[in-house]
């Protein structure tokens, strides 16, 4: 039958059973295949006799000393039926093992093969039909599959699934298993535990299980193999020997004592010991002689598995040790129970098995002392009172125990209460450390303000190294309860209590790691789903637009570097309905915002010229064979990723002794490879290199490819020139993976987490409002302006009653402007001061920043770009400038009425109510916004030159760039006046953050401080 379906239909059941000479011979060649073949006469003979061709039969396998021709490794034929045989595989004492390919289907097989000497034996016939049936009723991932079996020639065979892997007793011999982590281990063995609890559902023992019928897959997946002793439980078969059946160090005792009153537990057996041995490196019973080792394994104890190896856990020798228990009705009851046993070991919970207890103890004990068993059993009525007495104790233990287990609990959760009353107490305290500690980076304190904050910070490091003896003191009483009591009620909650507090204490402290992992166990102890409903409760969010039915697109706020290989840990959005883009989140684009040729109003620019946005510096204008598009890549060997490069590396080296400017490396990524060029700088060349933001916006270049993201979907277009575009690193794509439909969006119920809510309408500027975690309601109307009524440069956010705020800082050409203004020129003049002017009064730059004309106008300077951002301002001017650009748009016809920001309208214009430090989230990374140490060497940039430094609401460098003057007192007893976000100059994580800034004297006019505004309409004016 050499056909899958020829197993099909058939029983176990339905074979008939051997002869008793078969049986005989079968029991003779089971001992010569272990080495251990008697003289034949004598075998006979102590069965009664045999006929003549019985003992020649048994002669001739005690002349062959069960040396099988097969076995020189040799293919004993290049094909058997259907089957090229291709290489030996290994062989046991049943059949040998070969690669095999299965022409008619093509693929490759383990091809089983009975041993030779084996041939005429109607037992291994039976065993082999056997164990093809009882593998083809089982469809497990832990069961190794069997595709077809038949006869060809003479020669039985079972085509069976080729599994690629070692076996256990492969990995033994090699040292790998003794290399092999205990949990790994354990994890095979839960694995084969679970496929015997399937075997078993369906009536089938395995009953030879032991290391080499384990097979360890290059995916590290536990298959059984070798079904050939397997039985079908309630078949009715018959027994295929009369003697023992399995391999002897592996048996269960009720396999050497009473053949047919095995059941699934002797596989529950079988695998204890199999994992006994892979622990230690040794089985339990050894013996010279197979008669050796049923012997202890019917007497014996096994030596407890951590003293052969200390380092195995407690719980796992237990689960070990209960699962070779001698007697089958205190080993565990079934194969599913072991695999639990064994997850909760992995998962470091209390599990079910449990040491022997004292009587079970006292009866070991005299199994291995006999003289005090004879002792104990001539006094019957002794022992009685004797066996009495410790049931009671045990009663009264077990009693103990529970009680112990139930103060052990109340001890645990007092514990907790005092952690929480005291972090509560301490709030106050908390508070005022933090404002010391701040206060001392900006203002002079005094001794007895700093005597202060050393006492208090003493305070605080005895609590928290209180809290933390509390925290594992808690967790030891726990585990104390458990152990006591494994079914101890409320172990669980006092845990997901204990974990809350953790929660909390990590974010007061704005420690987000520390939080979700907290988060994360709470929820994994919260049995009662107390905690679970707050932590995983809903978001409720009504969200409406006027006008009404604008499109909502709704964003999760998730960490880039969990959902991206490689990717950065800084906040991205992610479509809240989930499913693949055809780009990665957190990918640069450039977003479109107005449309020209084959491009939209809010399309994604992916790449241009074939090169992604994050990185390009590409040439806008060159020399042949350079190509509009192409990527400079290096400048002398060193990567070229932004401006910095391109106005440092890209400029003329120093000239050296002899006067002479060297030449400089430039690569180029061209269509044909790699270009090299070599000038002494891009301008020498005729290169213009630009970012890809410059670029896209450059009107002297030709249209190039381009690939675009719309709507969710990819396209290649024509790249006209003179795009107005902007850069992000964190963009959010509307597609319909996004929409939540349109508004008024009513009560929309959605899991708790951290969103964008973005409303987008033909003809109207797109709004946005962010909904911090942890809200349980959130409701919005977003009043949605015409498109082109908003300030130029200026995006809306949606905090405070909603205002307008820059884009990026105030440039230099913007504010030229206005001291250029005849009203400001008359003013500079009637003073004879440098008030108004960009100024310096720090050596060795001081004096003024800009040159005046001979016409009387001031002029930047010839290396000073017109986007840098305005330095050298006061407080003062900055206020003026924000009056005269009122005064210039109210003479155009427009409302606005432009001013610095309060210290609120900066902090929302980074972060919203999200609770973020930075643009980008809580993570700081030096890099990512124009600080000290972004690029090798620091220095003034132009403005917008850093994707990542911009806000979910659209707004740039808000910590980076320049200190900006704020509309508010930082210091007003000292006369400080506010200044938001970072500056190019410095790198201290705290004062950058959206949320930090810094402080300094109205009068002062620094390099590294310049302003921004924001504008509100007569309406929105509070002023």
């Amino acid at each position: 039958m050499p056909a899958d379906e020829a197993l099909a239909g058939e029983s176990i059941a339905d074979a008939p059973g051997p002869t008793a000479e078969e049986l005989a011979f079968d029991e003779y060649l089971e001992r010569a295949l272990g080495g251990a073949a008697p003289d034949p006469v004598d075998f006979a003979r102590a069965r009664g006799g045999a006929s003549p061709s019985l003992l020649e039969r048994l002669a001739r396998i005690h002349r062959r000393s069960a040396r099988a021709p097969w076995d020189a490794g040799s293919l004993p034929f290049e094909r058997l039926g259907e089957f090229r045989l291709v290489r030996r595989l290994g062989g046991g004492g049943m059949g040998l093992v070969f690669e095999a390919e299965q022409e008619s289907l093509g693929r490759r097989v383990a091809l089983k093969l009975v041993r030779p000497e084996l041939q005429g034996s109607a037992v291994a016939a039976e065993r082999f039909h056997r164990e093809a049936l009882a593998i083809a009723s089982l469809r497990h991932p832990g069961i190794v599959g069997v595709f077809a079996a038949g006869e060809e020639r003479g020669v039985r065979y079972l085509a069976m699934e080729l599994v690629e892997g070692s076996s256990l007793d492969e990995l033994a011999e090699t040292g790998e298993l003794a290399r092999t982590p205990t949990a790994r281990k354990v994890r095979w063995t839960l694995q084969l535990a679970r496929a015997l609890e399937y075997a078993h559902g369906r009536g089938v023992v395995h009953r030879d299980v032991k290391p080499s019928n384990v097979r360890i897959t290059p995916d590290d997946r536990a298959l059984l193999v070798d079904f050939g002793l397997a039985r079908i439980t309630g078949s009715g078969q018959v027994s295929l020997t009369e003697s023992f059946a399995g391999s002897p160090s592996y048996a269960s005792p009720e396999q050497i004592a009473d053949a047919g009153a095995v059941d699934a537990r002797t596989d529950v057996y079988s695998l204890g010991v199999t994992l006994y041995q892979c622990l230690t490196g040794t089985a339990p019973f050894a013996g010279e002689s197979v008669d050796q080792v049923f012997h202890r394994i019917l007497s014996a104890e096994p030596v407890p598995p951590r003293k052969l190896a200390p380092s195995i856990p407690r719980d796992l020798e237990t689960v070990v040790l209960q699962a070779m228990e001698r007697d089958p009705a205190r080993r565990y009851p079934s194969a599913g129970a072991l695999a639990d046993d064994l997850e909760a070991v992995l998962e470091l919970r209390p599990i079910r098995g449990r040491p022997p207890g004292v009587l079970e103890r006292l009866r070991r004990a005299a199994r291995r002392h006999p003289a005090l068993a004879t002792a104990l059993a001539s006094g019957a009525v002794a022992l009685a009172v004797l066996a009495g007495a410790l049931f009671a104790q045990a009663s009264v233990r077990r009693s103990e125990q529970r009680g112990e287990a139930r103060r052990a609990v109340a001890a645990a959760r007092a514990k907790v209460a005092e952690y929480q009353e005291s972090r509560r107490a301490l709030a106050g305290l908390l508070a005022e450390v933090e404002e010391l500690r701040r206060d001392q980076a900006y203002e002079y304190l005094d001794e007895r303000q700093y005597a202060l904050l050393d006492a208090n910070e003493e305070r605080l490091d005895e609590h928290k190294r209180a809290w933390e003896a509390t925290f594992y003191e808690v967790l030891d009483l726990l585990r104390h309860a458990e152990r006591q009591d494994p079914l101890v009620e409320a172990a669980e909650a006092v845990r997901a209590d204990l974990h809350m507090e953790r929660l909390l204490e990590a974010r007061e402290a704005r420690d987000w790691g520390s939080a979700e992992l907290q988060r994360d166990l709470v929820l994994a102890h919260d049995a009662d789903g107390r905690w679970s409903r707050e932590l995983s409760g809903e978001l409720e969010l009504t969200l409406r637009t006027e006008p009404p039915g604008a499109e909502v697109h709704l964003f999760l706020l998730e960490d880039a570097s969990r959902l991206v290989e490689g990717g950065e840990p800084r906040q991205v959005p992610v479509p809240f309905a989930g499913g693949a883009l055809p780009v990665p989140p957190g990918t640069w684009t450039l977003r479109v915002r107005e449309g020209a040729g084959e491009l939209l109003r809010g399309d994604h620019l992916i790449e241009i010229a074939g090169h992604p946005i994050e990185g390009a510096v590409l040439m806008a204008e060159g020399p042949a064979p350079l190509a509009c598009g192409d990527r400079l890549a290096a400048i002398d060997g060193q990567p070229v990723r932004d401006l910095w490069a391109i106005e440092t590396l890209g400029a003329p080296a120093k000239p050296g002794g002899d006067g002479e400017v060297p030449a400089r490396r430039f690569e180029f990524e061209h269509a044909e490879g790699t270009l090299v060029l070599e000038g002494t700088s891009l301008a020498e060349l005729g290169v213009r290199a630009l970012t890809a933001a410059e670029f896209a916006a450059d009107r002297a270049r030709p249209a190039v490819a381009a690939k675009v993201l719309r709507y969710g979907e990819l396209l290649e277009v024509r790249l006209p020139p003179g795009l107005d575009v902007r850069a992000s690193a964190a963009p959010a794509f509307l597609s319909p993976a996004s929409s939540l439909g349109r508004s008024p969006i009513e009560a929309r119920r959605l899991p708790s987490a951290s969103y964008l809510a973005i409303a987008a309408l033909d003809g109207y500027e797109e709004h946005c409002v962010a909904i911090p975690q942890g809200v349980g309601r959130c409701e919005s109307t977003l009043r949605l302006h015409p498109l082109g009524s908003a300030p130029e440069g200026f995006v809306r956010v949606e905090e405070e009653g909603g205002y307008w705020i820059q884009e990026r800082e105030v440039t230099s050409a913007e504010y030229l402007e206005f001291v250029n203004d005849p009203s400001t020129l008359a003013e500079i003049d009637a003073t004879g001061a440098l008030a108004l002017v960009p100024r310096l009064k720090q050596e060795p730059f001081g004096g003024p920043v800009w040159e005046r004309s001979e016409d009387g106008r001031f002029r930047l300077p010839e290396d000073w770009s017109a986007d840098l951002p305005v330095i050298g301002i006061s407080w003062g001017d900055a206020q003026a400038y924000a009056r005269w650009r009122t005064e210039r748009d109210r003479a155009r016809g427009l409302e606005w009425a432009y001013a610095l920001p309060t210290y609120l309208e900066y902090a929302y214009a980074g972060v919203g109510r999200l609770g973020w430090n930075y643009s980008w989230g809580t993570r700081f990374r030096a890099k990512w916004s124009h600080t000290c140490f972004a690029r090798p060497s620091a220095r003034l940039g132009r403005v917008m030159q850093f994707p990542v430094d911009r806000s979910p609401f659209g707004v740039y460098d808000l910590c980076g760039g320049v200190f900006e003057w704020l509309d508010h007192w930082y210091d007003e007893g000292r006369g400080q006046r506010g200044l938001g976000g970072g500056a190019w100059g410095h790198s201290d994580p705290e004062v950058i953050k959206a949320t930090g800034g810094f402080g300094a004297p109205p009068e002062v006019t620094s390099a590294s401080v310049g302003m921004r505004l924001v504008a509100r309409t007569a309406r929105e004016d509070p002023r």
